[in-house]
């Protein structure tokens, strides 16, 4: 305790301790520095992407730590399949730029097939003159020529589906035959990364259940997309985020994260097809008509057998769709 007579004195003797313990070891007085908030807006293109290595991590914004780290994503270790949830201008669609542009800067056309699912035909379309997309994906007939390709080609696949909750209800409208497929080819294609995002207030489909079942993924504007992703947010400010403000989810508990913003798509878009110029991967032909082309079979994309999504199925007494 301070004496009661003079705790001024006592407390300024206590720093001047404290600075003198602090000077003896670092050799100089220092002041701690303060807190950095996490950025309203930080841009794609000064992001310093990892370079290639045999497993894909991308840098896709920072975390909210000490320092600001780069947000790091080992799409394999955390995934391999994320879900971006979050309201409408909350940063969706552009994360799901930011996921593409990554990859793609790390992996060639030969290496890497794109896949936009865009029922609207606008969301995604910016990202369409990239050399690595084997397909835009725009309607159900379109999704459905486009499946076994998507099962047949060898090459790494990532799927982005924007606009998830119209997606599904158009596909729902046809059957749900796709949904189902989507969501066996995510579980047994161990070289396919399937990103979805939406709002999910209604999507209760095979595929979405089956993608969330590992919680890994987004959750942007606010607590209350953290609930979509079937994560406790009850000690979280409840309060609105700014655009590409969010959570990572999939670990022991929400990370604080600021996604990186792509500012200009079509930029980013040139620069890599001047980098893989040369290397045009091959564009599937999405007519009813056309067959996918006949592979090799010592191509073939590797398959795992995913044990837990099919006791899922087993107990869950089947999709209901």
């Amino acid at each position: 305790e301070f004496p009661s007579e003079d705790p001024a004195s006592a407390l300024a003797e206590l720093a001047d301790e404290m600075r003198a313990a602090y000077r003896a070891r670092h050799g100089r007085d220092h002041a701690p520095a303060p807190v950095r908030p996490l950025p309203t807006r930080l841009d794609f293109a000064r992001l310093a992407q990892p370079a290639a290595s045999g497993r894909l991590v991308t840098a896709l914004g920072v975390q909210d730590a000490d320092g600001q780290p780069p947000l790091l994503l080992d799409w394999a270790a955390a995934g391999p399949h994320f879900v971006i949830v979050g309201p409408p201008g909350a940063g969706k669609t552009n994360l799901l730029y930011a996921a593409a542009l990554s990859v793609a800067a790390q992996s060639s056309p030969i290496e890497l097939a794109l896949v936009l699912v865009d029922f609207t035909g606008r969301s995604l379309a910016a990202l369409d003159g990239l050399p690595h997309v084997a397909a835009h994906v725009r309607d159900p007939e379109d999704l459905a020529a486009a499946l076994p390709h998507l099962a047949s080609d060898p090459r790494r696949a990532v799927v982005l589906i924007d606009d998830y909750d119209l997606t599904s209800e158009a596909l729902i409208g046809e059957g749900g035959a796709a949904l189902r497929a989507l969501r066996d080819l995510a579980r047994t294609r161990s070289n396919l990364h399937l990103w979805a995002a939406g709002y999910l207030d209604r999507a209760g489909d095979p595929l979405i259940r089956h993608l969330l079942m590992k919680r890994a993924g987004v959750a942007l504007g606010g607590r209350e997309a953290l609930l979509a992703l079937n994560q406790r947010a009850a000690d979280l400010p409840n309060e609105p985020l700014p655009p590409g403000r969010g959570y990572l989810t999939g670990g022991a508990r929400p990370l604080p994260v600021q996604t990186a913003w792509v500012a200009d798509p079509q930029a980013a878009v040139d620069h890599l097809r001047q980098r893989w110029a040369g290397q045009v991967g091959v564009r599937w032909a999405l007519g009813a008509s056309t067959a996918p082309p006949r592979q090799d079979n010592s191509r073939t994309a590797p398959l795992d057998i995913d044990t837990a999504g099919l006791m899922d199925d087993l107990l869950g007494g089947g999709d209901g769709e």
